[in-house]
C-alpha cells in the first residue's frame, strides 16, 4: 500500500463508508496500513493475523462484518481454507482478497465460483478503495 511522505494514505476521494471489516493478514505493517485507510473511510476493523484467529473473529462478529479483507498466504491457515469457512458461516460475505500472485492464479485456487474481488500486492489506496467500493456494489 503506498502512502505519501507525511505518511497518510493517498489523496481522499468522495467516497465514505460505516461498517465493520476484517482485515486479516501476517504483515503487521500491511495489516496496520488497510485498518488506517478503513478508518479514513468510517470503517470500524478488526484485525487477525491469520486464518486461524480470522475465522474466530468472523464466528464471533459475522452478523455485523460488511466485509473481509482477505491475505491468501498465510500461516497457520491460508486465506483460501480460511475463505471457505467463512463462507460455511456466511455464504453472501463480500471478500477482496490480498496476493502477490496474479489474480487468475487466485482465482483457480478458491473452489466454487463464490465472487470476491483479488487485489494484486502490493497495492496503492486507490486500488483498495477501488476494491471495497467494487465488493459492497
Amino acid at each position: 500500500l503506498s502512502r505519501t511522505d507525511s505518511g497518510a494514505p493517498g489523496p481522499m476521494t468522495e467516497f465514505s463508508y460505516e461498517g465493520t471489516f476484517l482485515v486479516v493478514d501476517d504483515s503487521v505493517q500491511i495489516r496496520r496500513l488497510v485498518k488506517r485507510s478503513l478508518e479514513h473511510l468510517g470503517c470500524e476493523v478488526f484485525m487477525a493475523s491469520d486464518g486461524t484467529e480470522a475465522v474466530e473473529i468472523f464466528r464471533s462478529h459475522s452478523k455485523q462484518l460488511k466485509a473481509v479483507i482477505l491475505d491468501m498466504m498465510m500461516t497457520r491457515m491460508d486465506g483460501d481454507e480460511a475463505l471457505g469457512l467463512m463462507r460455511a458461516i456466511r455464504p453472501d460475505i463480500p471478500v477482496v482478497l490480498m496476493s502477490g500472485y496474479m489474480p487468475e492464479d487466485v482465482r483457480a485456487r478458491i473452489e466454487g465460483d463464490d465472487p470476491v474481488f483479488v487485489l494484486k500486492k502490493p497495492f496503492t489506496y486507490e486500488a483498495l478503495l477501488s476494491a471495497v467500493r467494487k465488493v459492497l456494489e
